[in-house]
């Protein structure tokens, strides 16, 4: 009856939560990815520069 139904919207309701952060963590992922490889060329080429 109600119950299901409330359960079956709690349970969607989790799901669309989860998903939401599944792609936050996964867009924060990829901006600490290209961070990291903007920061090894930018030290490359403060390397390439001295030497």
């Amino acid at each position: 009856g109600l119950r299901q139904i409330g359960l079956g919207l709690v349970k969607w309701a989790l799901g669309k939560w989860v998903i939401k952060i599944e792609w936050r963590a996964r867009i924060r992922g990829l901006g600490e990815q290209v961070t990291w490889v903007a920061m090894i060329v930018l030290l490359g080429e403060q390397v390439g520069s001295k030497g």
